[in-house]
């Protein structure tokens, strides 16, 4: 048979002309037909990687890696950890609104009334919670209602009602707070003979 010529790439990218001799013998030409492109050269200021920073293509500028907040500033690196803007909140910490209520000192009277200004909007909140003390001569009852109504018009006891001695202090709280609305309500333990109740309410979560 006739002798055949085809071609074989090396380990390098060379590519060597291969005869097929008819004799079965195989001859390969040690001078290549040509070499492939497979050598490249990498341009410094591209991008460096060591010890972690990145560099620009341009100049030297550099932003380098702190050992606390991450990226530092280093000429115009872009720093990771900034100033917080005045009011903002660190992300992780959970900031817990509340409501507060301190109405002025209420005397008592003959009859269970409301205390003004003690009432206590739970919509937005969890807990509903009160101190009560009598800052009165003489010692008052008091008890805790909540309804769904801004007029206790629908409220119901929630806490009996329970003598505070002159000085003396009383208290409610519930974790969980079923109705909309609290408040306490005062009346004299004696007819006649006048207390004070200085109460304050707190609802938060």
């Amino acid at each position: 048979m006739a002798n055949k010529t085809t071609r074989m790439m090396g380990a390098d990218g060379s590519v060597y002309k291969v005869i097929l001799v008819d004799t079965g013998t195989v001859d390969v030409d040690n001078q290549p037909l040509y070499r492939l492109a497979v050598d490249s050269t990498l341009v410094v200021g591209d991008i460096e990687i060591g010890a972690v920073e990145l560099k620009n293509a341009a100049d030297d500028t550099r932003a380098k890696v702190g050992p606390v907040s991450g990226l530092a500033v280093g000429d115009n690196g872009i720093p990771v950890a900034a100033t917080l803007l005045a009011g903002a909140q660190v992300i992780g910490k959970i900031q817990r609104d509340a409501v507060t209520v301190s109405p002025v000192t209420q005397v008592s009277t003959n009859a269970m009334l409301l205390v003004a200004g003690s009432q206590l909007d739970t919509l937005n909140h969890l807990t509903a919670s009160y101190t009560v003390k009598n800052d009165g001569a003489d010692s008052i009852d008091y008890e805790i209602r909540g309804g769904n109504l801004a007029s206790f018009a629908d409220a119901v006891v929630v806490q009996a009602a329970a003598t505070i001695l002159a000085a003396g202090y009383g208290s409610y709280a519930t974790p969980t707070a079923p109705w909309r609305y609290y408040g306490v309500f005062i009346m004299s333990t004696v007819p006649a003979t006048p207390g004070s109740g200085l109460v304050v309410g707190v609802t938060k979560g």
